[in-house]
């Protein structure tokens, strides 16, 4: 996973049930892809049961072909625990000009207290196309010395024949 770095939100839940984008239009700056993501809780969450529900877009695209979610329950009764999104794949793509959101989505339980911190894993495609043509150049220069090698052993066998004929 070359180029590969965690993006971390920070995100308190206090009242209501509206929608609300803990991220709104975060532009990354380099063409980037979405691995994973998790929730992770800090300050114990509080509230009288159920759960918010989370997704992620890219522009105004959810990622994800089914589009990816972390379901964050009130119910995390201890500080650390992580809560692991749905898989991520398909849509997952960006450009160094498209924005990044986090939003959760109206309904679910309102949570009266507690914290914690979304956590994006993401790999700048540009640092990872970039080694990926570096490692294709390399290969192709161990081609063509591999090629001079054979070609000069071909040459030395030539002239210790010359040699013997002489």
């Amino acid at each position: 996973g070359v180029g590969r770095s965690i993006l971390s939100f920070p995100h308190t839940f206090i009242g209501g049930t509206d929608a609300v984008e803990p991220v709104t239009t975060l532009t990354l700056g380099y063409k980037f892809k979405i691995i994973s993501w998790a929730f992770v809780t800090e300050v114990l969450l509080v509230g009288a049961g159920g759960r918010r529900v989370a997704n992620m877009e890219i522009g105004a695209v959810d990622v994800g072909t089914v589009p990816s979610t972390v379901t964050v329950p009130i119910a995390n009764a201890a500080v650390g625990v992580v809560t692991a999104g749905t898989a991520v794949s398909g849509a997952n793509t960006g450009s160094a000009t498209d924005t990044f959101s986090i939003e959760i989505a109206a309904a679910g339980t309102a949570f009266t207290a507690g914290s914690g911190t979304f956590q994006i894993l993401v790999q700048n495609m540009d640092t990872a196309d970039a080694l990926a043509s570096l490692a294709a150049q390399t290969d192709a220069l161990l081609v063509d010395l591999t090629d001079s090698k054979q070609l000069a052993n071909s040459i030395i066998d030539d002239l210790q024949t010359l040699t013997l004929v002489l």
